[in-house]
């Protein structure tokens, strides 16, 4: 357990979750491989790196409020959910060369500088105004 962990790189990798970034279990395959296990949310982590994996949905990335960079390019994502909606201090996000049609939820990061959204087949855009 690293509790006072900032940044992490996994990028290249064959994840195909996020998990464990709330100190719950492993950012891994699965948490099958026993590899997890209880601990304290990783609440200084301000990078995470995860470009170029197998992971296809944003749940559990959210809980790590003081994200400042996440770096998820190269992936199978297919929405933009409200896992990022909790992410106000995040001022870098890379979701690029994944499977999205439409951005939303980006509303409340209010602190976003960078945003990076292409090669994904966005069709519809939403939430982009409070930026």
């Amino acid at each position: 357990h690293c509790p006072n962990l900032e940044e992490i790189y996994l990028a290249q990798n064959k994840l195909s979750a996020i998990e464990g970034l709330d100190g719950s279990a492993s950012v891994a395959e699965g948490a099958e491989d026993g590899a997890g296990g209880g601990g304290a949310a990783l609440t200084k982590l301000r990078k995470i790196d995860l470009g170029g994996n197998r992971i296809r949905s944003l749940a559990g990335v959210g809980a790590c409020v003081g994200l400042q960079e996440l770096w998820l390019g190269k992936n199978k994502i297919t929405a933009m959910d409200d896992n990022l909606t909790g992410l106000t201090n995040l001022v870098r996000l890379d979701i690029q060369c994944n499977r999205i049609t439409e951005i939303s939820h980006l509303d409340t990061l209010t602190n976003l500088e960078e945003l990076y959204l292409s090669r994904n087949g966005i069709s519809k855009v939403n939430g982009l105004g409070a930026l």
